[in-house]
Protein backbone atom coordinates (compact mmCIF):
# COMPACT_ATOMS: atom_id res chain seq x y z
CA UNK A 1 0.00 0.00 0.00
CA UNK A 2 2.62 1.95 0.89
CA UNK A 3 4.12 2.70 -3.45
CA UNK A 4 0.77 2.40 -4.47
CA UNK A 5 -0.32 5.61 -2.12
CA UNK A 6 2.79 7.34 -3.07
CA UNK A 7 2.24 7.15 -6.36
CA UNK A 8 -1.50 8.34 -6.01
CA UNK A 9 -3.34 11.25 -6.80
CA UNK A 10 -4.93 10.78 -3.52
CA UNK A 11 -4.62 8.25 -0.70
CA UNK A 12 -6.22 4.91 -1.58
CA UNK A 13 -8.89 5.06 0.77
CA UNK A 14 -12.62 3.33 -0.06
CA UNK A 15 -14.65 3.36 3.24
CA UNK A 16 -17.67 1.45 1.50
CA UNK A 17 -16.38 -1.86 2.64
CA UNK A 18 -16.17 -0.23 6.19
CA UNK A 19 -19.23 0.91 6.44
CA UNK A 20 -20.94 -2.02 5.19
CA UNK A 21 -18.79 -3.87 7.70
CA UNK A 22 -19.64 -1.88 10.52
CA UNK A 23 -23.66 -2.01 9.44
CA UNK A 24 -23.06 -5.40 10.25
CA UNK A 25 -21.86 -4.98 13.43
CA UNK A 26 -24.53 -2.92 14.59
CA UNK A 27 -26.65 -6.30 13.05
CA UNK A 28 -25.16 -8.44 15.30
CA UNK A 29 -25.58 -6.37 18.33
CA UNK A 30 -29.41 -6.13 17.90
CA UNK A 31 -29.38 -10.27 17.06
CA UNK A 32 -27.26 -10.45 20.53
CA UNK A 33 -29.73 -8.41 22.61
CA UNK A 34 -32.61 -10.33 21.46
CA UNK A 35 -31.09 -13.79 21.76
CA UNK A 36 -29.76 -12.68 25.34
CA UNK A 37 -33.53 -11.72 26.12
CA UNK A 38 -35.02 -14.96 24.27
CA UNK A 39 -32.08 -17.19 26.80
CA UNK A 40 -32.81 -15.36 29.67
CA UNK A 41 -36.38 -15.31 29.60
CA UNK A 42 -36.30 -19.20 28.97
CA UNK A 43 -33.66 -19.86 31.80
CA UNK A 44 -35.79 -17.67 34.72
CA UNK A 45 -39.10 -19.39 33.55
CA UNK A 46 -37.20 -22.75 34.09
CA UNK A 47 -36.03 -21.69 37.49
CA UNK A 48 -39.81 -20.21 38.53
CA UNK A 49 -41.75 -23.46 37.28
CA UNK A 50 -39.23 -25.44 39.15
CA UNK A 51 -38.05 -27.17 36.41
CA UNK A 52 -34.22 -27.45 36.67
CA UNK A 53 -34.68 -28.69 40.40
CA UNK A 54 -36.98 -31.65 39.23
CA UNK A 55 -34.26 -32.30 36.15
CA UNK A 56 -31.63 -32.35 38.50
CA UNK A 57 -30.31 -35.78 40.32
CA UNK A 58 -32.18 -36.50 42.86
CA UNK A 59 -29.15 -38.12 45.12
CA UNK A 60 -27.36 -35.08 44.73
CA UNK A 61 -28.36 -31.69 46.74
CA UNK A 62 -29.10 -29.12 43.82
CA UNK A 63 -29.54 -25.31 44.16
CA UNK A 64 -31.20 -23.54 41.96
CA UNK A 65 -29.39 -20.52 40.46
CA UNK A 66 -30.77 -16.77 41.31
CA UNK A 67 -32.93 -15.79 38.12
CA UNK A 68 -30.93 -13.18 35.81
CA UNK A 69 -31.94 -9.79 35.32
CA UNK A 70 -34.25 -9.22 32.44
CA UNK A 71 -32.66 -7.97 29.43
CA UNK A 72 -34.27 -4.67 28.61
CA UNK A 73 -35.12 -3.49 24.88
CA UNK A 74 -32.28 -1.43 24.08
CA UNK A 75 -32.10 1.61 21.79
CA UNK A 76 -29.43 0.73 18.62
CA UNK A 77 -30.83 3.92 16.80
CA UNK A 78 -28.09 6.09 17.07
CA UNK A 79 -25.55 3.38 16.01
CA UNK A 80 -28.09 2.27 13.35
CA UNK A 81 -28.23 6.50 11.97
CA UNK A 82 -24.74 6.83 12.25
CA UNK A 83 -24.34 3.87 10.04
CA UNK A 84 -26.88 5.10 7.66
CA UNK A 85 -24.70 8.26 7.27
CA UNK A 86 -21.81 6.48 6.91
CA UNK A 87 -22.77 4.18 4.35
CA UNK A 88 -23.89 7.55 2.63
CA UNK A 89 -20.98 9.00 2.70
CA UNK A 90 -18.62 6.29 1.67
CA UNK A 91 -21.12 5.95 -1.17
CA UNK A 92 -20.18 9.42 -2.36
CA UNK A 93 -16.95 9.40 -1.67
CA UNK A 94 -16.37 6.23 -3.89
CA UNK A 95 -18.44 8.08 -6.46
CA UNK A 96 -17.02 11.26 -6.70
CA UNK A 97 -13.14 9.50 -6.60
CA UNK A 98 -14.19 7.14 -9.68
CA UNK A 99 -15.04 10.43 -11.73
CA UNK A 100 -11.85 12.10 -11.15
CA UNK A 101 -9.30 11.87 -14.39
CA UNK A 102 -5.64 11.42 -13.64
CA UNK A 103 -3.82 14.31 -13.19
CA UNK A 104 -6.76 16.33 -12.60
CA UNK A 105 -5.51 17.73 -9.00
CA UNK A 106 -4.01 20.44 -7.87
CA UNK A 107 -0.70 19.96 -5.71
CA UNK A 108 -2.99 22.08 -2.70
CA UNK A 109 -6.12 20.10 -3.61
CA UNK A 110 -4.41 16.67 -3.43
CA UNK A 111 -2.59 17.53 -0.30
CA UNK A 112 -5.81 18.85 1.38
CA UNK A 113 -7.39 15.54 0.35
CA UNK A 114 -4.96 13.28 1.74
CA UNK A 115 -4.48 15.50 4.89
CA UNK A 116 -8.72 14.77 5.91
CA UNK A 117 -8.25 10.68 4.60
CA UNK A 118 -4.77 10.56 6.95
CA UNK A 119 -7.07 12.26 9.84
CA UNK A 120 -10.04 9.31 9.64
CA UNK A 121 -8.90 6.65 11.50
CA UNK A 122 -8.14 8.38 14.45
CA UNK A 123 -11.64 9.69 14.98
CA UNK A 124 -12.93 6.22 15.54
CA UNK A 125 -10.51 6.24 18.50
CA UNK A 126 -11.32 7.41 22.37
CA UNK A 127 -9.01 9.41 24.86
CA UNK A 128 -10.54 7.63 27.75
CA UNK A 129 -10.09 3.83 25.96
CA UNK A 130 -12.55 1.41 26.78
CA UNK A 131 -14.14 0.28 30.04
CA UNK A 132 -11.96 -1.71 31.78
CA UNK A 133 -9.33 -1.67 29.06
CA UNK A 134 -8.02 2.55 28.96
CA UNK A 135 -4.91 1.37 27.05
CA UNK A 136 -6.98 0.54 24.03
CA UNK A 137 -8.68 3.24 22.09
CA UNK A 138 -10.73 2.02 19.30
CA UNK A 139 -14.27 1.63 19.52
CA UNK A 140 -14.55 -0.49 16.08
CA UNK A 141 -12.12 -3.47 16.68
CA UNK A 142 -10.30 -4.02 20.42
CA UNK A 143 -9.47 -7.35 22.27
CA UNK A 144 -12.22 -8.12 24.15
CA UNK A 145 -12.50 -7.83 28.06
CA UNK A 146 -12.33 -11.66 28.88
CA UNK A 147 -10.78 -12.80 25.62
CA UNK A 148 -7.35 -12.06 25.65
CA UNK A 149 -6.23 -10.97 22.05
CA UNK A 150 -9.60 -12.44 20.83
CA UNK A 151 -10.58 -9.29 18.34
CA UNK A 152 -14.57 -8.10 19.73
CA UNK A 153 -16.15 -5.17 17.50
CA UNK A 154 -18.14 -1.83 18.38
CA UNK A 155 -16.49 -3.59 22.11
CA UNK A 156 -17.59 -0.92 24.14
CA UNK A 157 -21.16 -1.67 23.17
CA UNK A 158 -20.97 -5.42 22.70
CA UNK A 159 -18.71 -5.89 26.10
CA UNK A 160 -21.67 -3.47 28.70
CA UNK A 161 -24.11 -6.17 26.73
CA UNK A 162 -22.32 -9.56 27.30
CA UNK A 163 -21.53 -8.48 30.81
CA UNK A 164 -25.36 -7.25 31.36
CA UNK A 165 -24.28 -3.81 32.65
CA UNK A 166 -27.64 -2.10 31.14
CA UNK A 167 -26.54 0.99 32.50
CA UNK A 168 -23.85 1.26 30.53
CA UNK A 169 -25.36 0.56 26.91
CA UNK A 170 -26.92 3.71 25.93
CA UNK A 171 -23.73 5.73 26.86
CA UNK A 172 -21.32 3.34 25.05
CA UNK A 173 -23.88 3.30 22.00
CA UNK A 174 -23.86 6.94 22.25
CA UNK A 175 -20.02 7.26 22.49
CA UNK A 176 -19.77 4.83 19.68
CA UNK A 177 -22.56 6.34 16.97
CA UNK A 178 -20.72 9.70 17.88
CA UNK A 179 -17.45 8.42 16.21
CA UNK A 180 -19.13 6.97 13.24
CA UNK A 181 -20.76 9.97 12.66
CA UNK A 182 -17.61 11.76 12.92
CA UNK A 183 -16.18 9.59 10.66
CA UNK A 184 -19.06 10.15 7.68
CA UNK A 185 -18.81 13.88 8.04
CA UNK A 186 -15.04 13.67 7.51
CA UNK A 187 -15.68 11.35 4.37
CA UNK A 188 -18.11 13.88 3.37
CA UNK A 189 -15.51 17.10 4.12
CA UNK A 190 -12.97 14.85 1.47
CA UNK A 191 -15.81 14.67 -0.80
CA UNK A 192 -16.58 17.96 -1.21
CA UNK A 193 -12.44 18.56 -1.28
CA UNK A 194 -13.10 16.38 -4.67
CA UNK A 195 -15.58 18.16 -6.15
CA UNK A 196 -13.58 21.50 -5.69
CA UNK A 197 -11.45 20.10 -8.14
CA UNK A 198 -14.03 20.42 -10.87
CA UNK A 199 -15.64 16.73 -10.68
CA UNK A 200 -19.28 16.54 -12.70
CA UNK A 201 -21.85 14.67 -12.65
CA UNK A 202 -23.48 13.35 -9.31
Amino acid sequence: MTLRAANAEALPFDFTNLARAVATYVEELIQLADSMRESTGRLNRNIREGNLKAAANPAQTYVPPAPLSPVPFLNFSPLQNAVAQLQESARLYRKTLDSVLSGQLSNSIREELNRLLMQTERLLTTEKGLPGLPWYTHLIYAPGLYTGYGAKTLPAVREAIEQRQWQEVDPQTNRTAAAIKSLAEQIARATQVLKRAGVTGY
